[in-house]
């Protein structure tokens, strides 16, 4: 027998009726000495096990059948991580503000999941939600820039400039509607007339001109104009109109002096 099996006694230490140790204390004293005594108590690195003799080490493969440390034991945790007393949870969730703390700049780009080529984050799902990676093309939807083709045109046949002195004739136009912001350029080319030619231009929507230029022409020979610009929310088609101001008889505005057929051409594109 050892000390852990000799059964305690249920009587009062002190006899009431004496005044002196209750009998059945001195045995259990007695035994516990005797026990002690002869060497049973075994090492303080030691624990009990089983009903046997003596004391051996635990063995946590058999003898540990239950959660030894019991989440209502478990202390609270203080630092950059804070879990509350008697939890075992350390995971963020929603409640991170109460449950998790995490100091500055301790979660880095490189421990943040990785991002599909050309993404960016955030949610275009028109609701709560977690984040996501998203296309430049999506990222553009979401900022009202949604990328398009830029849309452009060319003359498809020479236009003759004898509407009237300083009459503009239209060249090259594109139909870009009257919403957003554009981007526009383009070239003309122009054959002088015979007793030569002073070519203004315009880049306009019919209503607001937002570049122009004005040079002269040799008589019979071709000079190119190219303009360029900004405008917000056009009238109207975006175009290039040329005028001559020194004579209105055969100057023309070429589309294939060189043979490809784009010597006239008008580009639009939307940037906002």
């Amino acid at each position: 027998m050892n000390a852990f099996q000799i059964p305690i006694p249920k009587s009062p230490f002190v006899d009431k009726n004496t005044g002196l140790v209750n009998r059945e204390w001195y045995l259990f004293l007695n035994s516990l000495f005797q026990t002690i005594g002869s060497g049973q108590i075994g090492l303080a690195t030691q624990v009990l096990h089983g009903g046997g003799a003596g004391y051996a080490q635990i063995d946590l493969s058999a003898d540990v059948t239950a959660n030894p440390l019991q989440a209502a034991n478990f202390p609270g945790l203080t630092g950059d991580v804070v879990v509350s007393v008697g939890s075992l949870a350390s995971t963020i969730t929603a409640n991170a503000v109460t449950t998790l703390k995490v100091s500055a700049n301790a979660v880095t780009n490189t421990r943040l999941a990785q991002m599909a080529t050309l993404t960016l984050k955030g949610n275009n799902t028109g609701g709560t939600a977690d984040p996501l990676d998203l296309t430049v093309a999506q990222v553009l939807t979401q900022l009202g820039l949604a990328q398009a083709t830029p849309i452009t045109n060319s003359l498809s046949g020479d236009v003759t400039l004898n509407a009237g002195v300083g009459v503009y004739s239209t060249g090259p136009s594109v139909a870009q509607g009257t919403t957003g912001t554009w981007f526009a350029s383009g070239t003309v080319t122009i054959q002088g007339a015979t007793g030569g030619s002073v070519i203004s231009a315009k880049l306009w929507d019919g209503t607001t001109v937002f570049d122009s230029c004005n040079t002269a022409i040799v008589a019979t020979t071709d000079g190119t104009l190219s303009l360029s610009g900004f405008i917000v929310s056009p009238a109207g088609n975006i175009r290039i109109s040329v005028a001559d101001s020194a004579v209105a008889t055969d100057g023309v505005m070429l589309f294939n002096a060189s043979g490809n057929s784009k010597d006239s051409t008008v580009t639009a594109f939307r940037i906002a």
